[in-house]
């Protein structure tokens, strides 16, 4: 049963060297800049991040969701132009507090506590794409729209409702409907060409009484992915039985197989904020469909750069230090990287000619 919720390995760790590059004849050295960056950004209300990916034998809290999306970025500016490649991870699952309590039970191997009924749904993928972006400039603030095209290797999207009875041996019965590209749980064996997606992002930001430093970058703002040829699911899982069955299974689990045409799309995601420039402070919203988050910040202006501090209101004490070539941030709610529950790590090199 591990195998239906465990989500697969969705960090990774990268660092690329910039290195230069052949200058157009006839181009000024300050039109141009190569940038590479990573960001991964990960929050997992249940358990901590590590116990997500590989079982829930630490600390628990009841919780219903749990988000990752890691990205590394390797592009070219040139004036108002962007273009870059993209890798990315993305995880996303979405379920109700009576599952977290249900399936810590599982995995504790402790018995049914309460009746319960189940949710669960997931949104994954791993894809590597091409962004084009153009920064148009106006008189008090800019807008930037960008345009990704992505090819999609992995891809795990799906629900699993049904319910759960107290008591022991613990039992559940519930249905299952989901795409793939790998059958983890009733071993389909599926042969599958790679997916596609688009996205659409739009940033903007503004300038204040030559003080106030306003912005707002939505992500995925529109999106569309598409499957030609998915392996599906639809699928009964009765456990121990199944107590109230909400369908029926032929042993602990059955169903149908196939392949055929999916189209979907994942939530958006905002990251706007204020910033005053003659206190080197600012306010900052984050938000991806049921994460939240609120954060304070301050900068200081030291030789080595500028070095920061910031707050978050989930319980997230940040770190932060940037200068002309590079960004360094490194967010987290606990110092121990095993038990840390909301992490975020952003690494930027740029390189200007």
């Amino acid at each position: 049963m591990k195998q239906k919720v465990h989500p697969r390995r969705f960090l990774a760790a990268f660092f690329a060297a910039i290195s230069g590059s052949f200058l157009p004849a006839g181009v000024q050295a300050a039109d141009w800049q190569l940038y590479s960056g990573l960001d991964i950004h990960g929050s997992s209300e249940p358990v901590s991040l590590t116990d997500m990916m590989s079982g829930w034998d630490s600390d628990f809290q009841s919780g219903t969701y749990a988000y990752a999306d890691a990205r590394f970025r390797f592009g070219m500016r040139f004036r108002h132009w962007q273009l870059e490649r993209e890798t990315r991870w993305y995880y996303y699952l979405t379920f109700n507090r009576a599952t977290s309590e249900f399936y810590r039970e599982l995995e504790q191997g402790l018995p049914g506590a309460a009746d319960r009924e189940l949710e669960l749904e997931v949104k994954g993928l791993q894809a590597r794409g091409v962004r084009l972006a153009h920064q148009l400039d106006f008189t008090s603030f800019s807008i930037t729209p960008a345009l990704a095209y992505y090819r999609v290797g992995h891809f795990q999207f799906g629900t699993l409702e049904g319910v759960s009875a107290a008591g022991d041996p613990l039992t559940a019965s519930a249905v299952l409907d989901y795409h793939f590209d790998q059958d983890k749980i009733l071993e389909y064996p599926a042969d599958v060409s790679d997916g596609s997606g688009i996205s659409m992002d739009i940033s903007f930001s503004a300038l204040l009484k030559e003080r106030w430093q306003l912005d707002a970058a939505f992500s995925d703002l529109w999106n569309r992915w598409q499957f030609d040829d998915a392996a599906f699911t639809t699928g009964c899982i009765n456990l121990s039985g199944g107590g109230q069955a909400v369908c029926n299974s032929s042993g602990a689990a059955s169903g149908r197989s196939g392949q055929s045409s999916y189209t979907t799309d994942i939530p958006w995601t905002l990251n706007g904020g204020v910033y005053d420039t003659a206190w080197q402070a600012g306010l900052r919203y984050f938000q991806h469909d049921r994460y939240q988050r609120f954060s304070i910040a301050k900068d200081w202006t030291t030789p080595l750069g500028v070095l920061g501090a910031s707050l978050h209101s989930t319980h997230q004490l940040g770190l932060h230090w940037r200068s002309g070539w590079h960004q360094l941030e490194i967010v987290s709610d606990d110092a121990r990287p095993a038990y840390a529950r909301d992490v975020q790590l952003r690494l930027g090199l740029m390189l200007d000619w």
